[in-house]
């Protein structure tokens, strides 16, 4: 959850491509702006569940990149990032900015927080996977899901 307000990022890098300059965007507008809701607690630390972070668009990745590490850090066992497209290229191409924890150092996923990026990770660029079979199996899933069936 957004326990303050941040940046819109996509309306940023926009205003900076309009006005030929860089885009003001960070990882810390997400580290320092969301965290898990403390009802999904119980949910996501009972037998290393696996979750799915499904976005709509990303561009670098940072949003996603935030969610799974909170994510883990909260106990989840596995997490997949998924998204319908990709906007733009990074310095690696098509790639996904991964960002690493360090050995010692700990997210809080349950609590507003400040972190301190340069601590915290070690980041690199990872290729992404496309997948042209994933429209039916994400439209199959989700009609499976709107059933309740597994």
């Amino acid at each position: 959850m957004r326990w303050r307000e941040a940046i819109d990022t996509s309306r940023e890098r926009g205003a900076a491509r309009r006005e030929n300059r860089p885009a003001n965007v960070s990882f810390l507008d997400q580290a320092n702006t969301v965290h898990i809701n403390q009802a999904r607690r119980k949910v996501l630390s009972r037998d290393n569940r696996n979750v799915v972070v499904f976005d709509d668009f990303t561009t670098t990745g940072m949003s996603l990149e935030w969610a799974r590490n909170l994510l883990y850090s909260a106990g989840a066992g596995r997490v997949v990032i998924m998204t319908i497209g990709k906007y733009g290229r990074t310095p690696c191409g098509k790639s996904h900015r991964v960002h690493l924890l360090c050995p010692g150092a700990a997210i809080r996923p349950y609590e507003p927080a400040e972190y301190d990026v340069e601590s915290l990770f070690n980041d690199s660029f990872e290729a992404m996977q496309e997948s042209k079979a994933a429209e039916s199996i994400v439209r199959t899933s989700f009609e499976r899901l709107k059933e309740h069936k597994p």
